[in-house]
């Protein structure tokens, strides 16, 4: 099994791979504040769209990664370009999140 070259690094001493920075009003005072805590954030986004912004706003800073996804709750309102996009994007992308089930209570309530 190999690593991701964007966990490769030896001041990562956790990683939280669920971060929704895009939620964030300073997202970048997060990231600060996760780099003193030797944290590694892994940035899931809900659309492509939101990926390429995502990817754009943080660049090669160090101690982010940013994974491209497609949230399931909003599953609903992609079109046939958003999935083309999507698929698009995905090589270029070290991880993927917000792609599969949701199990929260919305998700649940939707049936």
């Amino acid at each position: 099994m190999s690593i991701s070259p964007a966990l490769r690094t030896p001041a990562a001493g956790l990683v939280d791979t669920h971060c929704h920075l895009a939620e964030y009003d300073a997202a970048l005072s997060i990231l600060d504040r996760a780099k003193d805590a030797n944290v590694h954030i892994v940035a899931v986004t809900e659309d492509p769209g939101q990926y390429r912004i995502m990817r754009t706003k943080l660049g090669q800073r160090q101690g982010v990664t940013c994974a491209i996804g497609m949230h399931p709750l909003r599953a609903h309102t992609f079109t046939s370009a958003d999935i083309a996009r999507f698929l698009r994007l995905l090589p270029q992308a070290a991880w993927a999140g917000e792609i599969g089930l949701d199990f929260s209570p919305a998700g649940r309530d939707r049936g």
